[in-house]
């Protein structure tokens, strides 16, 4: 999926039949995944395309970019459907409605932008920021848009007029996260200035009190029945509060040193946070501790929960090389400590829980009972750090990512390889199955390259059908888009 210049963006439709691509070469592609092949003509810009949306339907692409345009697009052809929708500076971030009839764009001209998506007619006025815009959504129902602005606040809107919504939500710093509460009462924003806010959606005032951390608020989220908030801050601690009143409970969830990780059970019953060599696990409703302090010699580098939140895993740096499962209940260790000869970079638990899947720096992924801490199977072995394990949903298959240039594929029972690595030209950062296991996307080299998940045979018989070649599954993609995306969430 070849550019002529870096790809700066990229979105999968609904179906993940087709991904866009948007770059610096001032034009959006359109990609079909199977074969990386392109699909209808190129989407012309007169600068570089910065961002890209499908609909919820999956027939319109909207491109927004640098020449101060955002332009629908016929997402089968590439021709553009309606006029450009004009900004007076670029574009930053573009979003359909859950029904796909409204868009709305933000730029730097400190505006956020209703547009109808089907016409590319504006509807309602601009909605108006004293900075540039740099987020936006919609709430589940549609019927609210909730922007965030280098401005210090953030803002309601009405999507039908473009007319605000109460007061702007005003911080002392540059928002830095946003959220809305599931039943769409509440909205949650955090900030450089070291504060968590709720603010009612239906007024725009502010609900309860300040939520104050002693450093940049960097993550917030609603727990499952939307009466607990989470914050995560720089001043080294996890905090809970009530969403009602803004009031904090129980203790803050306190380290020695900054917290690098936070994990949440799919319940919403336990917490975990790492923080240099010690992991805590603390009630989702109290902050209290639960257990005691998960001990390593060294830096904690990864950590995940099970998909029912009973087991914890972490795993550590030079002077430990270990992996260890902990039982969330208590803290205590589960099994013997999982042993590599170098750092522990990367984790993952299978689907159903049994199985723990470990990356290290001494080169190889290995298999481990995830009640015992006994290794299954043998060492899967690459020339260079693992960087990445996955699971695909089922269980079948483990994919590793790798600084030796490669991507593997293994049986998640015995493993033992399937098929050739998967060649690349610089180390692999990045690794993950589509929903149904059958595929495979790997990022590196300024590249994103889309693999088939096959047994062996299958897969070199498939490979031969589409390509007529033995040698690469899938038509590797040149485009870095998917890539950079990642670089940004998990790279190097």
């Amino acid at each position: 999926m070849k550019h002529d210049g870096a790809v700066w963006t990229v979105a999968f439709d609904r179906t993940g039949e087709f991904i866009a691509t948007g770059a610096n070469d001032k034009t959006a592609r359109l990609w079909a995944v199977r074969t990386g092949k392109a699909i209808g003509l190129p989407m012309l810009h007169d600068g570089p395309v910065s961002t890209v949306a499908f609909n919820p339907g999956g027939d319109l692409i909207a491109t927004g970019s640098q020449d101060k345009t955002s332009r629908l697009w016929n997402a089968r052809t590439g021709e553009p459907v309606g006029k450009a929708m004009v900004h007076d500076g670029p574009v930053t971030a573009v979003a359909f409605d859950p029904a796909g009839e409204l868009l709305v764009t933000t730029s730097q001209d400190k505006t956020a932008r209703i547009w109808n998506a089907r016409t590319g007619e504006p509807v309602g006025k601009p909605m108006q920021h004293h900075d540039a815009v740099i987020a936006v959504a919609f709430d589940p129902s549609g019927d609210l848009i909730l922007t965030g602005s280098q401005d210090n606040t953030a803002r309601l809107w009405d999507p039908s007029t473009g007319e605000p919504i109460g007061k702007p939500m005003q911080h002392e710093g540059i928002i830095t996260a946003i959220a809305f509460s599931r039943n769409q009462e509440l909205v949650v924003t955090g900030s450089e200035d070291g504060t968590g806010r709720l603010w009612s959606t239906e007024t725009g005032e502010p609900t309860g009190e300040i939520m104050q951390h002693g450093g940049p608020v960097r993550a917030v989220a609603f727990d499952q029945k939307h009466e607990v908030v989470v914050t995560g801050s720089e001043d080294n601690t996890a905090r809970l509060w009530d969403s009602r009143t803004g009031e904090p409970i129980g203790k803050p969830m306190q380290h020695d040193h900054p917290v690098i990780a936070i994990a949440v059970d799919s319940a919403g019953t336990v917490i975990a946070t790492a923080s240099q060599n010690t992991a805590r696990l603390w009630d989702a409703h109290t902050g209290a501790p639960l257990g005691k302090p998960m001990q390593h010699h060294s830096a904690i580098k990864a950590i995940a929960l099970n998909s029912t939140g009973t087991l914890l895993a972490t795993g550590a740096e030079w002077k430990d090389n270990t992996a260890q499962l902990w039982d969330t209940r208590t803290g205590d260790p589960v099994g013997s400590p999982m042993r590599h000869v170098s750092d522990v970079l990367a984790l993952a638990f299978d689907p159903a829980g049994g199985l723990l899947a470990t990356g290290s720096a001494s080169n190889t992924a290995q298999l481990w009972n995830a009640r015992t801490g006994a290794a299954v199977g043998k060492p899967m072995e690459h020339t260079g750090p693992v960087t990445a394990v996955v699971f695909d949903r089922r269980g079948r298959f483990l994919a590793s990512a790798s600084g030796d240039n490669t991507a593997r594929l293994w049986n998640a029972h015995t493993g033992d390889p399937i098929g050739k690595p998967m060649e690349h030209g610089g180390p692999v950062w990045a690794i993950a199955f589509d929903a149904n296991g059958k595929l495979l996307a790997t990022g590196s080299d300024n590249a994103a390259r889309l693999w088939l998940t096959l047994s062996a045979q299958t897969l070199f018989e498939r490979a031969r059908a589409i390509l007529g070649s033995e040698t690469e599954p899938v038509r590797p993609s040149s485009s870095p888009a998917l890539f950079i995306w990642i670089e940004k969430k998990w790279g190097p």
